[in-house]
Parts: structure tokens; C-alpha cells; sequence
């Protein structure tokens, strides 16, 4: 049912993973080369300019243009990545090494990475789904203060692209689907410590991932989105496109949700997910906007989470603290 990975995490099982160091680099211009160069000269420059080039190659980081390159060489050396499959679905895990043991009740916050490079082009799907710009990953690795942390990439993102049960339906029509959710859950089942309890930050996409996590799953304390589609009926006929047919909606489970702990981070100038989603979604669960959401007037779909994060992410947990320690959501 469940077959794993390409190496394991320690604090769960004898085995240990490797890790795999991150350089961070400085990527720079060589120049042109002047027609009016010496030979001698010129071949210089241009020998100058291949080993800048390799260097850069070598020097990668996590950028904005990370491309379908492996999660494990985008992390630093004390974390440890995974592959979980589940009926042929793939989802790669990353998390920092354990340096103690995981204690009873301990909350281990999870971050959820967003629909990715789902489409080439209007009608034709990517033949790989892995993000461009990984936000999640890039929230995950700002951390979450001294709590335990983990990272979860979509189904077929990174390295699980290759498992056989990858197909596009996955990343495009069926994104939000009840096999990709279960192989999410299954990887969950997976890294967390035997009676911690999660939380759960999704991006974009993996804000309604992270919504049908907390809908199906008794272990969540709660969850955070950041400029998350949460009401994807009305999101994709904003943007005038077919209905995700075979994924599953968060609003089914409006009755559940309600009562969970939730903060919705919101850009005012986001075109891809504008507020008025969040702000639907909001009002068919029939919890209060105003102890619920967080909005960023300036920001947009992508900026400026990371670079706010640390100040973003106290805000929403305090939010989440006034909520639990009120018995939960308040409503309308």
C-alpha cells in the first residue's frame, strides 16, 4: 500500500538519508569581448567566461527559476528528504534533522507547496508539474521559531515525477483530487511523531490542500493559507476556465471547517487569487472575516511573502491563539 522512499527519516526509522549541502551564489555578467581584443586576450576572456559560467551552474540556489532540478540539492545539510508513494503517487517530504526526541502533544507544522507548473499553455498540460518558484519551500526554510517543521510538495513535484502513477490529471483537473489528497495524508502519517499534533501552512494550492487536510484529519490544530484559491468554484469561473472536475472542494466540508482554527493571508493586489475568493469563502463557512483573514494591501500573488514572513507568520499565530483559546472559530 505504502512503499517508501528513497531514503528514510531517522527519527523514524535505523536508516539514515543523506544530505546534501546548498552553496549560495552570486550570479554576475562576464562582459563581451571587444573585436578589438589580442587573440591571446580574447581566448582569456572567453576561457574566463565558460569557468563563470560553470560556476554559476554550481553556485545554485533557490530562485525564482528553480526549474525541474532534484529537492535535495536545494536544502541545506541538515535536512533530509523523502519519497512517499501511495498507489503510485509520489509526494516528496523534506525535513531538518531531529535533534531531540518528539514529545507527546508537540505540534509539528507542516508547509504545503502550491499547484506548481501545472499548465504549458491554456489547453496543454506541463509534462512536469515541479514549481518555477517554490514559495512554500521558501517559507518552510525561513522556519517556524524552535517548533518542528516539515515540508510537502504537491503529488509528482520533484523527484516523485517519475513514479508511474503520475499523470497530468493529477496537476491540472484532478490538482485538488481524493488521490493526491490521500497520498498527501498518507505522507503526513508518515513524519509525524507518534501524538503530535499539526499545523499546517499552505500556498496558493496547497492552501485548499491544506483546507481538505484539516477537513479530513482529527490531529490538525489548525491552519494557515497564504494567497490560497479556498472557494475554487468561484475562482475558476473568475478566471473563466473549466471547472476542476474530479478534485474535491473545501466548502463540502464547510460545517467541519468552521470549526478549526484558521488565518487566511490575503494579497490586495493579487490578480491570480484576488481577496474577494478568501473573502467568499469566508462567508459560505460563516466565520468572521475579521478574526480570520490578514490582508497585505501591497503584495500581490507572489510578493512579498517571503521577505515579510517572520512578521506575517507571528501575526497569524497569534490569531490562531485567540481563536483556540476562544473554543475555536467565531462566527458570523
Amino acid at each position: 500500500e505504502s512503499i517508501w522512499f528513497s531514503l528514510c527519516f531517522p527519527c523514524l526509522s535505523r536508516r539514515r538519508w543523506q544530505s546534501v549541502s546548498i552553496i549560495s551564489g552570486d550570479r554576475t555578467h562576464p562582459g563581451l569581448i571587444s573585436s578589438r581584443s589580442p587573440p591571446y586576450a580574447r581566448f582569456r576572456c572567453i576561457w574566463v567566461h565558460c569557468i563563470l559560467l560553470f560556476l554559476c551552474a554550481c553556485t545554485a540556489s533557490i530562485s525564482d527559476d528553480i526549474g525541474p532540478e532534484e529537492l535535495a540539492s536545494r536544502l541545506p545539510s541538515n535536512w533530509q528528504v523523502g519519497t512517499h508513494a501511495q498507489d503510485g503517487i509520489a509526494v516528496v517530504v523534506a525535513m531538518p534533522v531531529p535533534t531531540q526526541a518528539v514529545a507527546v502533544g508537540e505540534v509539528l507544522t507542516v508547509f504545503i507547496e502550491g499547484d506548481g507548473n501545472a499548465w504549458s499553455s491554456r489547453s496543454r498540460p506541463s509534462p512536469d508539474p515541479t514549481p518555477k518558484n517554490p514559495l512554500a519551500l521558501k517559507l518552510a526554510l525561513l522556519g517556524d521559531g524552535n517548533a518542528r517543521i516539515a515540508y510537502m510538495a504537491r503529488p509528482c513535484q520533484f523527484e516523485a515525477r517519475a513514479w508511474p502513477g503520475c499523470n497530468p490529471n493529477l496537476w491540472t483537473h484532478e490538482r485538488y483530487g481524493s488521490e493526491g489528497l490521500a497520498a498527501m495524508s498518507g505522507a503526513l502519517d508518515v513524519i509525524k511523531g507518534e501524538g503530535e499534533q499539526v499545523l499546517i501552512v499552505g500556498y496558493s494550492g496547497g492552501g485548499v490542500m491544506a483546507a481538505l487536510l484539516a477537513a479530513a484529519r482529527d490531529d490538525v490544530v489548525g491552519f494557515i493559507t497564504v494567497a490560497a484559491n479556498l472557494d475554487t468554484q468561484a475562482w475558476t469561473e473568475l478566471h473563466q476556465v473549466s471547472p476542476l472536475e474530479g478534485s474535491l472542494v473545501p466548502l463540502a466540508y464547510g460545517q467541519r471547517l468552521a470549526k478549526i482554527p484558521q488565518v487566511h493571508l490575503v494579497g490586495g493586489r493579487d490578480e491570480i487569487v484576488p481577496p474577494r475568493i478568501t473573502d467568499s469563502y469566508l462567508r459560505k463557512v460563516a466565520i468572521s472575516g475579521q478574526m480570520h483573514r490578514i490582508t497585505q494591501a501591497e503584495f500581490d500573488h507572489h510578493c512579498c511573502w517571503v521577505r515579510e514572513w517572520p512578521t506575517l507568520h507571528a501575526r497569524a499565530m497569534e490569531q490562531l491563539r485567540r481563536q483556540i483559546g476562544a473554543g475555536g472559530s467565531e462566527a458570523e
